[in-house]
């Protein structure tokens, strides 16, 4: 399956004994990739995740395939120093007592930042001592998407990057990556909801002010707000039926993607997602909307 468990802020909101629930009832449905980050939650949605996966973790440790990234803090400062990336993976497997990290991706660095002296070395090394099985980059810059897609970076064979019917230009790199065996994983596949509702249904439905604030005061949220809202207009007019699986159909779609972390935050999200993943919508009619969307509304860099 495709879908990853995605960690973000929210979960580390969760009481343990939902957590435990949502993080179980994932792994019942099939669901065995589990994306989080040092940073995320404050510094606690990563102890959360370990704690309610620990008998998983104890039991099928090789079954589960355990993501975190590291780098970019919540106030937006910045550390990519080989020390203290080598210590927020340490971190990282010490508060999930997970043994090794299976993907790692440095958070949010520029091309500079990527090239800090002796980062990839150290990444390098942590692999070869079992720390880390591959490491790469989470970026939402096209620019460095595509020097990344190049192979120009030893070793490097992970990207993480946001892509859905709104930024369709990422397509541009697929082929540099499947040359040089870049495995890419699509995040934001519905634009943090707004693909399938307005924020201020999303507000109603789930009774939480953070579903409205980041689309006020979040500029790479409010970017979404006007092109999401066309294409939900132009969706439930023309596909009633299908217009909030189609988002996600459209990514599943894709071959170059190979995994997609996606927010299970409640029972029937975790339902719907999978749900959707094992009955895609048809690719005609996901071509169609993404034709449509790549005519009238895209978001750019």
């Amino acid at each position: 399956m495709k879908l990853e468990f995605g960690t973000g802020s929210a979960f580390a909101r969760l009481s343990e004994h939902k957590a435990y629930f949502l993080v179980n009832y994932a792994l019942e449905l099939g669901i065995k990739g589990f994306d989080t980050g040092v940073n995320y939650g404050n510094w606690k949605t990563q102890p959360l995740l370990g704690l309610v996966l620990k008998e998983h973790i104890k039991k099928n440790r090789e079954e589960l395939v355990i993501t975190s990234k590291a780098g970019t803090q919540n106030n937006g400062s910045k550390n990519f120093s080989p020390d203290y990336i080598e210590h927020m993976i340490n971190k990282s497997i010490s508060d999930m007592q997970c043994k090794y990290l299976d993907k790692f991706y440095l958070h949010g660095p520029t091309l500079k930042e990527i090239e800090t002296k002796g980062l990839l070395k150290k990444l390098i090394s942590l692999v070869k001592e079992g720390k880390i099985k591959r490491f790469g980059v989470n970026t939402h810059q096209l620019l460095n998407m595509k020097k990344i897609s190049t192979g120009n970076y030893e070793d490097m064979s992970l990207l993480l990057i946001d892509y859905n019917l709104l930024q369709q230009d990422r397509e541009i790199i697929f082929d540099n990556c499947r040359k040089n065996n870049i495995e890419i994983s699509g995040g934001n596949s519905i634009c943090q909801g707004s693909l399938l509702r307005s924020p201020l249904e999303s507000f109603f439905l789930n009774k939480n002010f953070f579903y409205l604030l980041r689309f006020i005061f979040k500029k790479s949220s409010k970017r979404f707000l006007y092109p999401a809202k066309n294409y939900r207009k132009f969706a439930k007019t023309n596909f009633p039926k299908e217009y909030k699986n189609i988002p996600l159909s459209f990514v599943l779609h894709n071959s170059s993607i190979k995994t997609i972390p996606i927010g299970m935050l409640s029972k029937s999200s975790i339902e719907k997602n999978i749900n959707i993943a094992k009955n895609i919508t048809p690719i005609e009619l996901t071509r169609e909307v993404g034709e449509w969307c790549l005519s009238n509304c895209q978001i750019f860099d």
